[in-house]
């Protein structure tokens, strides 16, 4: 596949970068981690990616600058490249293009055109990374097919003259279509949209961060459309996520765009920018920066679709006992207790199974003389285990593992165990 040359177009004395659109038809995707809803693709999902599939690089239209690294490259696989899972794509080391700046890959996917949508995605800075003079584009939105009209989310802004919201490692949206043009009554300045909730982040290389964009469009040539960014520190699970900016003035599309909608996502690190004095492009510095950015679990949805589901903690379980019913000296019923889910799904737990362990050599040896072969075998039923006791005085003798499995509405699961001694005296059925 040929490269995506940049091409620089001068509007109104402002400089922005384009890409010609892609040309690969669209595939269907498969379901992938945030997508599912009660086992099932949601249908609300417009687009899916965690970059797990093996038949992941037809569904992106993907170039390099300069075709200088492989295409089947733009998506990594290995141990801590994933954010929570083996696989991410990634911008490669960024190439200086002789002008403008420094980037690795471009690719484009499409989904069905909106006016109303979410974008939801994981990000890794890499580390060391330093920040371009002016920006680093990461994220962008184009309408097919011909991304005419064009808007961003970006980890680093410089703001001429210095705004306190914008700065290197600080993410900001940026929106080519409220230029300086006689609609816009001369506010050029709303292209670029910083932090206003009073909630400011600054990105930190070496972690990953979960981001969500918010797009509503406009009434073409009016400026009533919105836009909303939260970004939260991924180096933990995210439990709730923090909204960082939000405008309701957004001017998405000029009088001549009503028949445009965003409809092509596309991933690509544009590090910027070279014209400007002093810079560090070459011959001042290195032809190719060894930093990058990944992505992972991208989904564009009609609703909000939040951090990645998180599996049950079975870490904390214990064995619940109690008598069997009807009465019987031979069983004691153990379920499980203290599994939790963090965000309080009904949780399904399964029993696996049942194993008697020796507690050591010497109680082995005991119970191998005075066990009697028409003791009861232990016996699951669904999230119930029947555990026989024993009757022969306390030996401190062997206990029974318990394995079970829980799982939640997502379909995520952990795995645990506990142990259930047999010396014990068979609970009083009125106790």
């Amino acid at each position: 596949m040929a490269s995506k040359p940049f091409v620089t177009v001068a509007l109104t004395a402002l400089l922005m970068v384009e890409c010609p659109g892609p040309g690969s038809s669209p595939r269907a995707q498969t379901p992938a981690s945030g997508c599912l809803r009660d086992g099932l693709l949601n249908p609300d999902v417009l687009l899916c990616d965690d970059f797990e599939n093996p038949d992941i690089l037809p569904v992106w239209d993907i170039g390099s600058n300069g075709a200088s690294w492989p295409n089947a490259d733009f998506v990594v696989c290995g141990d801590g490249l994933g954010y929570g899972d083996r696989c991410a794509a990634w911008s490669n080391r960024l190439i200086f293009d002789t002008f403008w700046g420094f980037w690795g890959y471009d690719a484009w996917r499409s989904f069905t055109p909106q006016n109303e949508f979410y974008v939801r995605w994981y990000q890794y800075i890499s580390d060391p990374y330093t920040w371009g003079t002016l920006e680093d584009k990461s994220v962008m939105l184009h309408n097919p097919p011909d991304a005419s009209i064009t808007a961003y989310v970006a980890t680093n802004r410089n703001e001429w003259p210095a705004v306190p919201d914008s700065g290197p490692g600080m993410p900001f949206v940026a929106n080519y279509q409220d230029l300086d043009w006689p609609e816009t009554g001369g506010q050029y300045t709303k292209v670029n949209r910083f932090q206003n909730q009073g909630n400011d982040i600054t990105l930190q290389p070496g972690r990953w961060y979960l981001f969500e964009w918010y797009v509503k469009l406009n009434t073409p040539g009016a400026s009533d459309g919105v836009t909303r960014l939260w970004v939260d520190d991924a180096s933990t699970p995210v439990s709730a996520q923090t909204l960082r900016l939000e405008y309701d003035d957004m001017r998405w599309r000029r009088s001549r765009d009503a028949d445009k909608q965003f409809g092509f996502l596309r991933l690509t690190v544009y590090h910027q920018r070279c014209d400007s004095d002093p810079n560090s492009c070459p011959p001042n510095g290195p032809a190719i920066l060894d930093q990058w950015q990944r992505w992972d679990h991208v989904v564009v949805s009609r609703r909000p679709v939040g951090p990645l589901p998180l599996a049950p903690v079975c870490s904390a379980a214990y064995p619940i006992l109690r008598p069997a019913w009807p009465p019987s000296h031979k069983f004691v019923v153990v379920t499980i207790g203290g599994v939790t889910d963090p965000r309080q799904q009904p949780l399904t737990i399964t029993m696996v199974s049942v194993t008697r362990e020796p507690a050591d050599e010497r109680r082995a040896r005991h119970h191998a003389h005075h066990d009697d072969d028409s003791d009861p075998e232990p016996v699951i039923r669904g999230d119930t285990v029947f555990v026989p006791v024993e009757h022969k005085g306390n030996h401190g003798g062997p206990e029974y593992r318990v394995d079970f499995t829980a799982h939640n509405t997502d379909g995520l699961e952990c795995n645990g165990s506990v142990r259930v001694p047999t010396s014990l005296r068979t609970p009083h059925p009125h106790k």
